[in-house]
């Protein structure tokens, strides 16, 4: 088995081969051509330490050259664990690459690389020094654990988006940055109004000329989402969440370009966690004992997106409204409220999808606790 640790960052990776004693270091372009470059590598590697030993002879038993050869080549993907951290989309090209290919490709969030790191109290911080502790992690932590029966590391393992949830992302972020284009021009607007309006005028109308066309924009991606959703399978999910009280059109969408049908999620625990809407708990002693902060580790558009539909379910979403009255009676502040109800909204939506249902205000507590928890 051998764990090859990739540390990526925009134009180039630093990669390190660890079969469990020795190391080996190579570093390639961040470039379909370097990942290939980088598997044949691997490959040759891995054929010269162990794939020639007498196997060989066994093979030529079973079958001919041919039949050998694809053995081979199905053994040595088994046997390579290509691990890497979660950066934004720069890991996409390997990952994706070794997926075509055949190989497994684990994505580990950094924060979980840095966790390991130290408790190894590591004190070097190079790219060469990174590309090692991933590998050592992925030895340790999923080769070793993949081996035992009672565990499973699947959740690390790289799986593409489909080619509607990418195009949904990439509209949904585009969506983003011109909001945020549009409230940045809005600022500049009020910061003109302390200036006298004969100083002012010109500049103004050219930041609102501005939010008007971001605007059309908007609205033109935000068809295109929905046209995209209407003629794909995921027609029915999007009826389903946006059959909630809270949940918008923005954030149906939002749920079908990150999840899909959920397919890759067992609970709803699991998506909270994965959006960072899910509570952590600080403990020690007697004198440490926190709880009710979200961990934040995961996607903040995502939780934005919940946070701001928490506002309106509160209003017309019934088990929302119930655990926003119950929470306020108890003095909570409303930020930690609005988290708790989105956190409500995301269970929601994940029950009336594995049900396949339309949301019932009347199908309530029995059904969605069993179905969430």
């Amino acid at each position: 088995m051998m764990s090859i640790g990739i540390d990526i960052s925009k134009k180039k990776v630093d990669v390190a081969v660890y079969n469990g004693t020795d190391y080996a270091f190579r570093t390639y372009e961040n470039s379909v051509k370097g990942a290939k470059e980088m598997i044949k590598e691997v490959k040759k590697m891995k054929s010269n330490k162990e794939l020639s030993k007498a196997k060989e002879g066994s093979a030529k038993k079973r079958g001919n050259k041919e039949e050998q050869r694809n053995s081979k080549q199905k053994e040595v993907k088994q046997e390579l664990y290509f691990v890497m951290e979660a950066t934004g989309t720069y890991h996409l090209t390997y990952a994706n690459t070794l997926y075509e290919k055949g190989y497994n490709a684990y994505v580990v969030n950094p924060l979980i690389i840095r966790r390991y790191g130290e408790e190894k109290l590591r004190r070097a911080k190079t790219d060469k020094a990174d590309a090692k502790l991933i590998a050592e992690f992925g030895y340790n932590n999923i080769i070793n654990r993949a081996n035992e029966t009672n565990s499973s590391v699947s959740h690390y393992l790289f799986r593409p988006n489909s080619e509607t949830s990418i195009k949904i992302k990439l509209m949904l972020k585009t969506i983003n940055q011109l909001i945020a284009l549009k409230n940045r021009n809005t600022n500049h607007m009020e910061a003109l109004k302390q200036y006298k309006k004969e100083y002012s005028k010109e500049s103004i109308k050219i930041f609102k000329s501005l939010n008007k066309d971001i605007d059309e924009q908007i609205k033109k991606l935000e068809k295109q989402i929905k046209a995209l959703i209407m003629n794909t399978e995921c027609k029915e999910t999007y009826k389903r969440v946006t059959s909630i009280p809270g949940i918008g059109k923005r954030t149906g969408s939002a749920l079908i370009g990150y999840f899909g049908a959920f397919d890759n999620f067992e609970n709803a625990k699991q998506i909270a966690a994965y959006i960072g809407l899910n509570p952590g708990v600080k403990q020690s002693g007697k004198s440490i004992k926190k709880k009710g902060k979200i961990s934040r580790i995961g996607s903040p558009y995502l939780r934005k997106l919940f946070y701001m539909d928490a506002l309106s379910a509160s209003r017309y979403n019934a088990q929302c409204k119930a655990l926003y009255e119950r929470l306020l009676l108890k003095g909570k502040d409303k930020r930690q409220i609005f988290t708790a109800v989105g956190h409500k909204l995301l269970r929601q939506a994940f029950a009336v999808v594995k049900h396949k249902r339309i949301y019932d205000p009347a199908y309530q507590q029995s059904a969605f606790s069993n179905s969430v928890s």
